[in-house]
């Protein structure tokens, strides 16, 4: 029923999220919450912790829109901005072609599992979130378009920032901030990112108690729904302005510019974001993150390599090791972060 084995785990990555596609199908547009709650109804009496897999499954909804698999935008019928939630709808079937002629798949059919014909289905890789066919299938790319999948360039699907300096970023961004009017009052609930805490524990840079002066990232409470991400001023930990995330006419989700934010700080502030490779004796290489990662930055991450499960960091991702080196210039180029293998780093 859902494109898998039918030995497949119920709960493993690939099961979880051919079931979050499904539930897609059936009630997008949808909070990522209802998609997630209707997985955990499919699955009840069928796998032993359903808290853990509940999670699991809401990993996996966020790296399923950071492929593009979903689309997630701000609800437009309410009045109050800060009262809208968030909504996630099935992005049309689609692929995109890798240099060595294997297909990337995105969307989600409405009608069926797999926009596929019926002699390609059985040859999907599944790895994770993502789906994947070979390079050796004859015409892969004639085919696809001709059953009616969206040819994608790799460029527009990365959706990808123009690479600057991080001093350029942050100085944009403080003169939209400068014109923003002084706050009267405080903003309850204000939770910012300390930078001179340690950028190898993510979780331990929030924090609560604010007595700090500067620009940072943060969130903040709104009635409904998550917290939204903002670029805040503070003296002496009171709040002078702030702008929400994303920005009026971004195509980036308010996480993605936050972290974007972040790493430019960081790296301003001579403590770039870092990552680690962990070699081994075949053709692979691990790459160790230890700070969330903007969309643009996994989708590319998704496309060559595949996610492991994290050891003493944040995320990693086991890539060719011939695409190594490539992808650290990218890293360093968009992120600013640098390779500190070899260094010690402690979570």
């Amino acid at each position: 029923m859902l494109g898998l084995s039918s030995r497949s785990d119920l709960a493993s990555p690939e099961a979880l999220a051919a079931n979050l596609r499904r539930a897609a199908a059936l009630h997008c547009p949808a909070s990522p919450t209802t998609l997630v709650r209707a997985v955990i109804r499919s699955l009840r009496d069928l796998v032993p912790d359903l808290e853990a897999i509940s999670e699991q499954a809401q990993q996996i909804l966020e790296a399923m829109t950071a492929y593009g698999d979903l689309l997630e935008t701000r609800d437009v019928s309410g009045a109050d901005l800060s009262q809208r939630p968030n909504l996630v709808y099935a992005a049309p079937p689609a692929f995109v072609m890798r240099d060595n002629g294997s297909a990337l798949l995105l969307g989600i059919a409405a009608d069926r599992v797999a926009a596929l014909p019926d002699d390609l289905e059985p040859l999907v890789r599944f790895a994770n979130h993502t789906r994947r066919l070979p390079a050796s299938i004859a015409d892969l790319r004639d085919r696809l378009r001709d059953y009616g999948l969206l040819d994608l360039s790799h460029a527009a699907w990365l959706k990808c920032p123009t690479a600057e300096p991080a001093e350029a970023l942050i100085a944009r961004l403080d003169r939209q901030l400068e014109a923003c009017q002084p706050l009267a009052t405080g903003i309850d609930g204000l939770t910012v990112i300390d930078p001179s805490k340690p950028v190898t524990y993510y979780r331990g840079r929030w924090i609560d108690k604010i007595e700090l002066t500067g620009k940072f990232v943060g969130r903040r409470p709104q009635v409904y729904g998550a917290d939204l991400w903002v670029y805040v001023e503070l003296k002496d930990g009171r709040p002078q302005r702030f702008i929400d995330l994303p920005l009026a006419k971004s195509r980036f989700r308010g996480c993605d510019e936050a972290w974007h934010i972040q790493a430019a700080i960081d790296a301003i502030q001579g403590v770039s974001q870092h990552f680690q490779r962990r070699t081994s004796d075949d053709d692979f290489v691990t790459m160790d993150f230890f700070s969330p990662l903007p969309m643009w930055a996994v989708r590319r991450l998704d496309a060559i390599g595949e996610r492991v499960p994290p050891t003493h960091c944040l995320l990693s991702y086991r890539i060719p090791r011939g695409e190594a080196d490539e992808e650290c210039a990218f890293l360093h180029r968009h992120l600013w972060m640098i390779d500190s293998t070899g260094t010690a780093s402690k979570d």
